[in-house]
């Protein structure tokens, strides 16, 4: 049972919440104040009817319509320019089309024939007694044994003809069978035939055993007739060997030759560079009397940098106070009066 819905931006109703009651429920009010729309949201809930955007409100804003029951689940119709799902306890349902997702028909069970607005007619009794029962049907659920009852008789059928199919099919391999009566002296042949097959193969098996020692005594007796040279070989091997000997002797004493010429360079070159050390030394000597005086005029200079550092800050306080006087002066050229107040003589200004 629902007892309570919300609905957000859906025609009229920016948010609005509706707590419904055990039984039936009238909603009532003045015209154009929504409400067919609380009914066609429900409706939108429902049976996600209708598809566009139509019933969204102008001012924009997430379409949302919550539906609440009495056994503590939460349903949301949502719809926005990004989202279109149905939300079932926090679980979002998206992909099921333009039909209803199982589970929400599930909880909310449902449909057009609970809800009925102020021009539609009286309920079953304005109706056809086809319409009737088709709706006593639905709400009996006697609609789905019918649907049941009718698949049942199309798979009858479908077997039934199978099985004829079958019975055909049957009856042509009974006459095909009638064929393959003396099957089993056919197959006395084939295992003869089979056990020739293998004693062939074994055959040439052996003949190929006797091909390769053929080949291989062919190879040995030739390997045979060459070995008649090796005394020669052995005497060319013992005359090269000894040749070997003497040129391993050779390279080493060239390597050793050629290490000691190494060292006769590096001691020639060595003797090369020292050759001017003595005049070095000399020129030495005479860069570090110079050096040593270049460091007294160093000294000096910096001397004479601090001297005259000394004298510029002496010569700016020399300013300072050649200011402070100019001051002093004009000071007292204004505060000091013509004549003496005690002798009345002319006082001189000058300093």
């Amino acid at each position: 049972m629902i007892t309570k819905v919300q609905i957000q931006n859906f025609q009229s109703h920016k948010d609005t919440t509706i707590n419904f009651v055990p039984g039936t429920n009238v909603v009532i009010g003045a015209s154009d104040t929504g409400k067919s729309a609380v009914f066609r949201a429900l409706n939108w809930a429902f049976s996600n009817r209708p598809l566009g955007d139509a019933f969204r409100s102008e001012w924009g804003g997430v379409t949302r319509v919550i539906i609440h029951t009495a056994e503590g689940d939460i349903v949301e119709r949502v719809k926005s320019s990004t989202r279109n799902e149905y939300v079932l306890n926090g679980e979002v349902l998206k992909a099921f089309g333009s039909d209803v997702p199982e589970q929400i028909m599930a909880v909310l069970c449902m449909d057009a024939a609970n809800i009925q607005s102020q021009t539609d007619p009286a309920f079953l009794l304005a109706y056809t007694p086809g319409e009737a029962a088709r709706m006593l049907n639905k709400a009996a659920s006697i609609d789905g044994i019918d649907q049941s009852i009718s698949h049942l008789k199309s798979v009858h059928g479908s077997i039934v003809n199978a099985i004829k199919f079958k019975e055909e099919n049957l009856v042509k391999l009974r006459h095909d069978l009638e064929r393959y009566e003396n099957l089993s002296d056919i197959e006395e042949v084939v295992v003869q035939a089979e056990e020739t097959a293998e004693l062939v193969q074994v055959l040439y098996r052996r003949i190929n055993d006797l091909r390769n020692l053929i080949s291989g005594i062919d190879t040995i007796t030739s390997q045979v007739e060459n070995l008649s040279q090796i005394p020669v070989l052995v005497g060319l091997v013992k005359d090269v060997t000894e040749r070997y000997n003497l040129l391993c002797e050779a390279v080493s004493w060239m390597k050793r030759i050629k290490q000691t010429c190494s060292r006769i360079e590096e001691v020639e070159y060595y003797f090369w560079q020292t050759k001017y050390v003595d005049t070095a030394y000399v020129l030495l000597g005479d860069l570090l009397a110079i050096y040593s005086q270049c460091e007294e005029q160093s000294d000096r200079i910096d001397e004479l940098t601090r001297l005259i550092e000394r004298i510029e800050g002496a010569g700016q306080k020399i300013h300072s106070v050649d200011s402070e006087i100019e001051g002093l002066e004009q000071e007292y050229y204004e505060l000091a009066p013509e004549s003496c107040p005690l002798c009345g003589n002319v006082l001189s200004k000058e300093v």
